[in-house]
Order: C-alpha cells, then structure tokens, then sequence
C-alpha cells in the first residue's frame, strides 16, 4: 500500500530475491508495470501469442519469436496433456506397474516439450509415490534420480503428506517440514528467528500436537526410514509439541502463538504445563493483561489462590477498568470465601464477603450473590440464631427462585448438605414456568460470573422440559444456552436437547445449540455426535466465532482420544480440520431440525442360555466374561447354537470373542466366522473335524 506516486524502479522490487517465495508476485508485478509503462513492452507483444497458444484467437501478429514459441508448443501439448492424464488415472488405480510406464511417458514428455518443468514433475511423482507407500528404487534409476534435497522439494513433500489427514503421514510430514526449514536457510528464503520461521515453528507444533502422544514412539523409526533421513531418532524433540510452541514463541512472541500453545496446554494431564505456557507468555511481553489472566486462571485451578492473587494485583495495575480482570477478581474473592467456609473459618469468610459488597457495580447482581453466601455462612456457624437467617431470607425474596438455587450451588462448594443450607423451595405455580426460567437463567449467569456451577433442582426438570417442548414456545437465546449448560451438569440430558432443539427451531443454524446437542446424546450415538460436532464447527468458523470453535476442537480433540485410544483407530484416521461441504453441512442440519425427541437406546431383551461349564479350566464361562450376554445378544439362533456347542466342547472364551468380534465387523457366514475355533479348543473338536459321514460332507457343517 502507497499514499502517493512512486519511481517506477521501486515497482522492480529489487529487495525480493528469485528463490524467495514471494518471487512469482515480484514477476507478477514487473509484468503489470511493463505493459501499462510502455506499448512495445514484452508481456504486451506476447499477448498474441498467449492468446493463440490458449486456442482463444488465432495469432495475427508478425513476430517472428512469437511465431516460433506457438509452434514449439503448440504440437506437445496434447501429448504432454494426455500422458499426464494416463499418470493420475494411475495413481489412482494405485498399479505399481502401471504407474512406472505412465510415469516414464509422462516424464519423456515433458523433457521433450516442456523442459522447464521436468525437474518439478520429477518431483511431484516421487512425493506421489511415497505418499502411497510404493516402491520408487526404478523410478530413481529411469526418470528422476534420488530427491535433490532442495526447499522446493520438502515442502512439496510435506504439504503432500499432511493433507492425507493419516496419523502416519503426520509424522513423517514433521521431518519433512523440519528439513524444509534447514534448506530454506541455506538457500535465503527467510531467516532464523523472523516472523516466517516462528509460523513455521507453529505450523509443526499444531502438526505435532494432532498425534496422540501414544502413537510417537510407534511412528518416529518408520518416517525416519520413509523419508531416508534419521532426524525422527536423533532429534525426537521434533515431535515434541511442548519443545516447538517454545520454538514458535521464540522466533515470533505473538499473542495468537501463545494462545495455541495455552489451547494444547489445556488438553495436557500435567496441569503446570498450562501455567509455564502463561508464564512464557508473561516473561516475553510483560505488558499483555491477557497473560496474567490466564496466569490467574492455571493459578486458581492448582487452589494456588496467593499466587493468583499476586498476579491479580499486577492486572489491575496494567488496566484496572478492564472488565476481564474485574471478572478475575470477584471469582477470585468468592473461591477465597468458599474455601473459607469449607475450611470452618467463619471470620475470614465474613470479611471476604463483606470485601464483594463492597466491590463496584458490576453486570451481575452482587446483593443476590453475598447474600445467599451469607445464608450458607449462617447455616453453617453453630448455634446460629434464626433472626439472621431471617433477615438474609428477607434479602433474597425479591428474587427467591435465584437465590435458591445459588444457595444449593454454594452448599455444594462448601460441602453442606442441601436440607442444612436451605430448608424449602420456594412455590412456584403452574402459571409461571416462564418466570422460572428466566430465574434459573439468571443464577446460572450470576454463577458462571463468580465461578460457581449452578445445577437445576430435580424438582423443577420436568416442569422446564414440558414447557420447553410446547408448541409455540419462544425464547431468548443467551437464557436457554445458560438453561442448557446448566442441564448438562445436571446430568438431565433430554433437558438439554430439548433445549437445544428449541433453539435450533427458533435461532436457525446455530452452532453453540448444536454443540449442545452433541453433549446431551447418550453414548450410543458415538456417530451422530461426531456429525453433530462437525457441523457445529464449520458453523463457528463461518459465523467467525472464536471461542466457540477453540472450544469445539478441544472437545473433539479429547472426544477422539477418548473413544479410539484402546483399539488404535484413532492412530490411522487422523483428526485433520474436520471440515464438511455445503451440500453435507446443510442436509445434516435438515436432519437435525427435523429430530425433536431425545434417543432413547432400545431395551435390550435377555438371551437365556445356561451357563456352560468350561471343559478345560473347569469353571463358568459366563463369568470368565461378565459382558457375554452382551455379545450373543445381536446372533442369530444358529450362530448361537453353533457357539454352544464350541463352549461345550472346550473352545477358549477369548478365541470365541475375538471370532464373534470379526463376524460383527462384517462377515456374517457363521461358518466361516468359526472355522479356526476347532485350532484353539479341545483336542474332541480336531478329531471330529477328520470325521465324514456317507455323503463326504463333514458332521458338522457350520462349526467343523
């Protein structure tokens, strides 16, 4: 960007070198200068030609150089065109053969006709085939020779690898990104500790941290040997997220860079990692409210309330109108009062409540807050005097629904039972279900201010559900995404999706209530809640919702891991950037819209069936597996038969599990299912699998 006219050799860009990446741009704009600077200029006499060459418009132009280059290229672009055709249909056949004879035409063709491009194609090929995994030793002695190491070439390679979306190729793109960088310095791109080299850092640390850290050891010798460099085994760092976000903020302390590294932090079971990322982040740019906020919250989250607040003191000297900070504090006073009143030191708690009312006004209601603190802090002094429980009950009538439900939320901080800290509900009629929600609204706002969570009384769950599944029923978003929060808490999960499809109906495409959705599903609906998540973020990404989506991809991070970390599926697949089409996105939200009852999982019907004593080991084999019922639940009458009669015979119980798993994967012939039980059980079962009867046809067909 310019405000005025400058020299027309300022336009050249001679700081930009050929071998940097912004060099097509630099000879992007020579050209736009060259042909609106002078008519006789190069780009504008091969117009003609570019156009003739395009099959646009024949060329009418006399030139003779423009002449030759039409007919130099004119006649190899079919050909060139078709041998690359041939080599992508190929690839995509994944033919070995194949591959190397279209590859040869393609790369003889391009020597012939485009000599320019050869070496990239080279290059583009190579990447291709170890991206599939194929043999490329007579590729490098027929057409490309080993990989020149260049930067052009580990970067090609290691965007090749990590779109694959594979936990493999992850790895192996690591390396290929960290030799991409020591190439990229000797040949000038950028330089070490520059803005470039800390988005570099960063790209590998989020590369890093999408591997589940179960799988490194398994994947560093294979991509060491994949890519033919042994950086996985001498610099084992490189898959260590921890050690490139300390690269990343080194070479570029931006607070987006601290704000990933807090975001894997988080998701970490050391819970000092998070707080040395915050402290990182504190020590590079002192000036930053925002990481003595976070220094606050890893603070209070190790109950290390001194250190908290000695952090506090430094925000409020930095920006005390912040209302970020004045959030911190009052959270911070109210864990220093809980903490009080679990500990029994009623003194220091009065005087830590007495300090919140005495705080400036805030957007929450402080006299609502102190005074059920203060009810509680009476129901548990000793020989407390009912008159002052009467004039806190005086205090909290304006709004008695509110109250007690910040009352049982504060009770349950402090460890009191709910008939010791509040004796009744308040009544509340049939007529104004409304106005109890707004209520339950409020106390859970007022809550998520002061740090408290806030649950929903059983007694008022189906009042709320009947009245949010109504017909007609309207709303207000803020209310019932605090409504549902609240319900996920309360373990009452049809509460919340039906919270949630009141809201989908009402607000639309919505991806905080979609995101709801996916919390409140039963753990059966492991798929529709992957969608669920899915489609709530490419929501939040399109509404350019920050918090939501870092909040969606640490829940799908942890989900993930969670659900695949014992049977390895999770190692293969990769979580990649979980992004959906259009056509997808909109008809998974059509289905949503149109599910307005909450799942409930079918009743499982008992299979009786004896339990059959185990020949070898001479004890049950229903207690050997306490989930066996579970698993001849979903066979057939005749696999059922057949599996009994293995079980009588002595067939191993884990054998017979790992068969019935594989016939649920897909294969449903029971009889090639347990063809291999006779290998594994009693010495009876090989005998009679030796036995014919008259036709030649075993005795048993399905089992032997």
């Amino acid at each position: 960007m310019t405000s005025g006219p400058i020299e027309e050799s300022d336009l050249r860009l001679p700081e930009i070198s050929r071998r940097s990446p912004l060099a097509p741009w630099k000879a992007l704009v020579n050209a736009i200068v060259s042909f609106y600077g002078r008519g006789d200029s190069v780009p504008s006499r091969l117009v003609p030609a570019s156009d003739s060459m395009l099959g646009s418009a024949p060329c009418a132009s006399g030139n003779f150089s423009a002449q030759k280059l039409i007919a130099a290229s004119a006649p190899g672009r079919a050909t060139l065109e078709s041998a690359l055709v041939s080599l992508e249909s190929a690839f995509a056949a994944r033919k070995r053969q194949q591959i190397s004879k279209t590859a040869v035409a393609a790369v003889s063709a391009c020597r012939q006709f485009r000599p320019d491009c050869c070496d990239k194609l080279c290059e583009l090929i190579v990447a291709r085939v170890i991206v599939l995994h194929l043999p490329f030793h007579e590729l490098r002695e027929s057409i490309v020779g080993p990989p020149r190491g260049s930067a052009r070439w580990y970067r090609l390679l290691a965007r090749a690898l990590e779109q694959t979306g594979i936990c493999g190729h992850m790895a192996d793109a690591l390396i290929a990104w960290h030799e991409f960088r020591e190439s990229a310095l000797r040949e000038n791109w950028f330089r070490s500790g520059t803005a470039e080299d800390g988005g570099l850092w960063l790209h590998m640390a989020e590369l890093a941290a999408s591997i589940p850290a179960q799988a490194f050891k398994d994947l560093m010798w294979p991509a060491s040997r994949q890519l033919g460099t042994s950086k996985a085994t001498a610099m084992p760092q490189l898959f260590s997220p921890q050690w490139l976000y300390e690269k990343a903020c080194a070479a570029d302390p931006d607070p987006e860079v601290f704000r990933s590294w807090l975001r894997w932090a988080h998701r970490q079971p050391d819970k000092k990692a998070a707080e040395r990322a915050a402290e990182a982040w504190h020590e590079a740019r002192p000036q930053d409210v925002d990481a003595l906020l976070c220094l606050i919250q890893t603070s209070e989250r190790r109950c290390a309330y001194q250190k908290s607040l000695d952090y506090l003191a430094k925000a409020e000297r930095l920006d005390p109108l912040s209302p970020a900070v004045r959030r911190a504090k009052l959270r911070l006073m109210v864990a220093t009062s809980l903490r009080h009143l679990r500990q029994r030191k009623f003194d220091l708690a009065l005087a830590e409540i007495e300090r919140i009312e005495q705080l400036p006004a805030l957007e929450c209601n402080l006299a609502l807050l102190t005074s059920a603190l203060r009810m509680v802090l009476s129901s548990l002094r000793a020989g407390s005097d009912q008159s002052e429980n009467s004039t806190e009950a005086e205090a909290c009538r304006a709004d008695p629904v509110a109250a007690y439900a910040l009352k049982r939320a504060i009770a349950a901080e402090v460890l009191l039972e709910d008939g010791k800290a509040v004796s009744f509900p308040p009544d509340v009629n049939s007529d104004s279900t409304a106005a109890l929600l707004k209520a339950l609204a409020k106390a859970c706002a007022l809550g998520e201010w002061a740090g408290i969570p806030v649950s929903i009384p059983e007694l008022w769950q189906g009042r709320l559900l009947a009245t949010v599944m109504a017909e007609g029923f309207t709303h207000d978003t803020l209310e019932m995404l605090l409504i549902g929060e609240a319900a996920i808490r309360s373990q009452d999960f049809e509460l919340a999706f039906a919270v949630s499809a009141a809201g989908m109906a009402q607000d639309g495409a919505d991806g905080r209530f979609l995101f709801l959705r996916a919390r409140a599903l039963p753990s059966s609906s492991g798929e529709r809640r992957y969608r669920c998540l899915t489609a709530a973020l490419e929501l939040a990404r399109r509404e350019r919702n920050t918090v939501l989506s870092a909040s969606l991809l640490d829940f799908l991070h942890e989900y993930l891991t969670k659900r695949y970390e014992t049977d390895g599926y999770f190692h293969g697949m990769g979580p990649g950037d979980y992004a959906i089409g259009a056509p997808r996105l909109n008809q998974l939200l059509e289905e949503e819209r149109a599910a307005r009852r909450f799942p409930v999982p079918a009743p499982r019907v008992p299979v009786e069936c004896a339990p059959v004593e185990h020949a070898a080991a001479g004890k049950s084999f229903v207690q050997d597996l306490p989930d066996f019922d579970e698993i001849i639940h979903a066979m057939p009458p005749e696999v059922l038969a057949q599996l009994t009669k293995a079980i009588a015979l002595g067939a191993s119980p884990l054998e017979i599990l790992k068969y019935a798993s594989a016939m649920k994967s897909g294969d449903g012939r029971p009889e090639k299912v347990f063809e291999f039980l006779p290998t594994v059980a009693a010495p009876e079962l090989k005998e009679q699998k030796k036995v014919k009867s008259a036709t030649g046809e075993p005795v048993q067909r399905h089992l032997f």
